[in-house]
């Protein structure tokens, strides 16, 4: 049995030079190259950390996000061909 694809974030998504946020899974991993899909909300965070407070690994929403797509994809069956 393969493992369910996994969601987490990462600083991997590159625009204009700088390193921002991305929403990451292990599905897209083994892509070449990886799709990222990201936010102008995250790519302010990876330029100000703190700037709603808290670091951006401990926002209680982007950690929701994953949270939510994890359950969702544990759950379902694998594809058959």
């Amino acid at each position: 049995m393969s493992q369910p694809r996994r969601f987490y974030w990462k600083q991997c998504y590159e625009l204009n030079g700088q390193v921002h946020w991305a929403l990451c899974d292990t599905q897209t991993d083994v892509e070449a190259p990886p799709t990222r899909i990201t936010s102008a909300a995250l790519i302010l965070e990876a330029h100000h950390p703190t700037l709603f407070g808290r670091p951006t690994e401990d926002d209680y929403w982007l950690k929701l996000i994953a949270e939510l797509l994890n359950a969702h994809f544990a759950n379902q069956k694998p594809a058959t061909t």
